[in-house]
């Protein structure tokens, strides 16, 4: 069971690492938008489509309910600091975006399963 939930789970965030990933890239390389404006806008775009996805895919709770909205908000909150701070330190070392952004969101991948699986959507 444990290995379907985590497939289920990868398939969800590849799509929204991609939604994530490109329109990041978008906003802070091409339209050079300033970086917390880029990184905040793609978050919420990929979050919003993740939120749905994992509700009625990954872990099947049906309905887009009240309370787990809540909780996955408090998820979403603490991804979203967590992978700032990565992806701020990884800049810092002067990383390249394109690459940095990609290593922030591996990092942030076994938190958002963890905290997804036994916080925002338990049954």
């Amino acid at each position: 069971m444990a290995y379907k939930l985590i497939f289920r789970h990868g398939l969800v965030s590849l799509v929204s690492g991609t939604i994530e990933y490109s329109s990041f890239l978008f906003l802070f390389k091409f339209l050079e938008l300033n970086l917390v404006l880029s990184y905040a806008s793609s978050f919420a775009l990929a979050t919003s489509f993740g939120f749905i996805a994992h509700s009625y895919f990954t872990f099947r709770v049906g309905a887009l309910q009240s309370h787990r909205a809540g909780k996955f908000l408090l998820q979403a909150s603490g991804a979203l600091l967590l992978g700032f701070c990565i992806l701020k330190i990884l800049l810092n070392f002067s990383i390249p975006a394109y690459i940095a952004k990609g290593l922030q969101l591996a990092l942030t991948f076994s938190f958002n399963i963890l905290v997804g699986r036994y916080v925002s959507f338990k049954t």
